[in-house]
């Protein structure tokens, strides 16, 4: 009986090495299904990995406006993939327009943005569209201010990618 034991300890050991692969196959192979034999193959590219968006599909897109009233600078940026990216780049802008003490006033995405100025103040706004923004901000400009007017305005809506 000794090598009845030695038999099966040595088909427990084999079963054991094959279990952590894919299906029994070595590593980078995934086992063929559909044929009376167990047999593998290679991994296909991607495999394991998720789903990727099929054809075309919308992405987000940010914008961001950045000023520094004392020195009368602006930075604005749209189009942009990241909430950070469009920050980063507003607040860049600022500064290189002499900006000392810029500070983000707006970040946005998948809509548009404006910037009322009057005598006295200066505000950004964002909605779905220029004109709700713009109507909104000078609403808001007028309680407080006068000779209110869109100083810059600009959207930054979803895009169609492939």
């Amino acid at each position: 009986m000794p090598s009845m034991r030695c038999l099966l300890a040595a088909v427990l050991l084999l079963a054991a090495g094959a279990a952590g692969a894919e299906g029994g196959c070595p590593p980078g192979m995934i086992p063929y299904s559909g044929t009376n034999m167990s047999s593998c193959g290679p991994m296909p590219a991607g495999y394991g990995q998720p789903a990727q968006p099929a054809g075309p599909h919308w992405e987000t897109r940010w914008g961001a406006i950045a000023t520094d009233g004392a020195k009368a600078a602006l930075g604005a940026v749209s189009g942009m993939r990241s909430k950070r990216q469009a920050k980063k780049l507003a607040l860049a802008q600022c500064r290189a327009e002499g900006g000392t003490k810029c500070k983000l006033d707006l970040a946005y995405y998948n809509q548009c943005a404006v910037m009322v100025t009057g005598d006295k103040l200066y505000m950004s706004q964002g909605a779905p569209t220029i004109e709700l923004a713009t109507r909104l901000a000078l609403a808001s400009c007028e309680e407080a201010d006068t000779n209110c007017h869109v100083y810059y305005s600009a959207c930054s809506m979803a895009e169609l990618v492939q």
